[in-house]
């Protein structure tokens, strides 16, 4: 009978839930999500092998490229975690995460160029096949599998949270319908559903990211007063309580390329049509990285000056709630839906194709047995998404035990996949004698360390493969050996180049100015043109000053002066001397770099 009321009363109030989860912000989302599950379908019906499944035959281009590397390596825990972690720690985590490009450009300068050397490789355990045997192709794929695994369902768990946090819906609910999203158009359309989406995706956090960083730090009365109202311990670097956690992170994650090297990352190596694209494709994302890894700094700060009193895992989700308006809100909340999902997708393709592809199909060969291995994986893609979303709903630690799987994942392969690729003569032996070492090494370190220094593990494991896996080289060769007679050789004219182009790159005053009379050949400038452009928008600032009766003697103004005095220098360019004439193309660029940030 009590059932019979309580479900008479859930009757009475569907109407108010019906309005609350059809408002204009729900269905902005629900829009979306339908958006990337149509998408996902349609590019991704016709998949004819496994090739085509997991890197799409290489046939994406480097923008393309570029963005799906971005959106996996951007995921919930660089968004809401950096914002919550800066809330509670300060700007440390931001140092050490601004340096996160370093594997990005380890991976273009050095990695890239081998990539020639990988062709007919598909996955990361095929890589690992190539220079360990089959056995270590089935280790990395059962141990990568594991990881993905781990990093979904954190990333569905992330899914829910921000649901919950943003639109009301129950954290569960959030998890559900989007992991299930997600899982279908991934199992279903392979890599090159993957890709598209993450175009998508993209395209809605690269323009949603910079308006909460903007919105949050107007908010509080812009970056000078930002800073004036955040406690000053907020700042520590050197002197931070967590000093040692923090500089573990950096050389386990910054230093060493862990998570710029794990499935997902691989595979967009192998996707790659060239070493050339392949490095501009990272060079790229090392670049943007930073700057992305700022504004979630801003975000975080303007979290703590705003509202001090709130707990620091919902610092993000406080700020849309309190700055955003309807639709407005509605097309935040796609955005970082968009963030956690195109990292999720990523890791979904990547551990379905390591668990058929280097786990189940080498097994089978063995026994002779045939599969259709498109099939089979798509199914297995399935299975790993739906074990995900359980894992989410089940669990309430996952980061910790992510974290760990991670640890685990780069301090046991990481290394024997770089040298391996580099030229270093590899064997089995190696790579299982440093693989049990790390294991131990990893297991008695995580059972033995205090808890307040449980973070050394990772660092200890790494330190332990690097060395046993060397030292056991260095046995077994009587020295260092490559690969191949000339490899050494090609290493040194690979140090020749990059050391001239490093020279290149300095920015001496020859360097410079051989820049701009470069450039300046290929498009000639146009002063006249230029200064009309700025004319006319001084002009409108000049006048919303006066509304706001600014003084002639302010700063803006004084600026202007200095802006006309530049352009006379440009009208008069015919007047300068013979001998300074070689100089103009640097006297331009320096104009341009003064004028038009205003």
């Amino acid at each position: 009978m009590l059932n019979v009321f309580i479900f008479a009363a859930d009757l009475k109030n569907l109407p108010f839930m019906m309005i609350r989860y059809l408002s204009l912000d729900h269905c902005i989302v629900y829009l979306f999500l339908l958006l990337i599950a149509v998408v996902g379908w349609y590019v991704g019906r016709k998949n004819k092998d496994i090739t085509e499944y997991a890197i799409a035959n290489k046939m994406f281009g480097t923008l393309v490229l570029t963005i799906t590397l971005l959106a996996t390596y951007v995921g919930g825990a660089t968004t809401v975690g950096q914002a919550a972690n800066v809330f509670s720690d300060g700007i440390i985590l931001t140092v050490v995460s601004i340096f996160s490009c370093i594997p990005l450009l380890f991976t273009a300068l050095f990695i890239a160029p081998k990539v020639d050397n990988l062709k007919g490789c598909i996955t990361m355990g095929d890589v690992m096949g190539k220079f360990y045997g089959e056995l270590g192709r089935i280790t990395t794929g059962v141990i990568g599998a594991i990881y993905a695994l781990l990093i979904i369902a954190i990333q569905v768990g992330a899914l829910g949270c921000v649901n919950q946090a943003l639109l009301g819906i129950k954290a569960s609910t959030g998890m559900i319908i989007s992991g299930v999203i997600m899982v279908f158009y991934a199992f279903y359309g392979g890599i090159k559903a993957v890709t598209i989406t993450d175009v998508i995706q993209f395209a809605v956090l690269i323009f949603m990211i910079p308006l909460i960083a903007f919105v949050a730090t107007d908010h509080v009365g812009g970056a000078r007063a930002l800073m004036n109202k955040v406690p000053a311990e907020k700042f520590i670097i050197w002197g931070h309580e967590k000093f040692y956690y923090y500089a573990v992170i950096f050389i386990v994650w910054c230093v060493f390329p862990t998570f710029a090297l794990n499935p997902p990352m691989v595979q967009r190596i192998l996707m790659g049509q060239s070493k050339q694209q392949v490095r501009r494709v990272f060079l790229i994302s090392a670049v943007f990285i930073p700057f992305f890894i700022i504004m979630m700094m801003f975000i975080g700060l303007s979290a703590l000056a705003s509202a001090p009193e709130i707990k620091a895992n919902v610092a993000l989700p406080h700020l849309v709630n309190k700055l955003f308006s309807v639709g407005i809100k509605g097309l935040v909340v796609a955005g970082l839906l968009a963030v956690i999902m195109s990292t999720g997708d990523s890791f979904l393709n990547a551990g379905g194709v390591l668990l058929t592809h280097d786990v189940v199909k080498p097994i089978c060969d063995k026994k002779n047995k045939v599969i259709n291995e498109l099939k089979l994986t798509k199914y297995l893609t399935l299975v790993v998404g739906i074990v995900s979303i359980c894992l989410s709903l089940l669990s309430e630690d996952l980061i910790k035990v992510s974290f760990w799987a991670a640890s685990l994942f780069g301090s046991t392969i990481t290394l024997p996949f770089i040298v391996g690729v580099l030229g270093l003569r590899t064997d089995a032996k190696s790579f299982f004698t440093a693989f049990w070492v790390t294991v131990a090494t990893f297991v008695v370190a995580s059972l033995y360390l205090a808890s307040e220094k449980a973070y050394l593990a990772p660092l200890f494991s790494t330190l332990a493969n690097g060395i046993s896996f060397f030292g056991m080289h260095l046995v077994q060769h009587q020295g260092i050996a490559l690969a191949h007679a000339d490899e050494a050789a090609a290493w040194k004219r690979r140090w020749q180049h990059l050391r001239k182009q490093f020279i290149k790159a300095l920015p001496t005053p020859e360097n410079l100015l051989q820049y701009c009379q470069r450039e300046t050949k290929e498009v000639a400038p146009r002063p006249f043109s230029f200064i009309v452009f700025c004319l006319f928008y001084y002009f409108i600032a000049y006048a919303v000053w006066a509304l706001q009766k600014t003084p002639y003697n302010s700063a803006p103004f004084m600026l202007g002066v200095i802006a006309l005095v530049l352009w006379t220098g440009l009208l008069g360019k015919k007047f300068w001397p013979e001998h300074l004439q070689k100089y103009f193309p640097v006297y331009w660029y320096a104009c341009l770099f003064y004028c038009l940030p205003f």
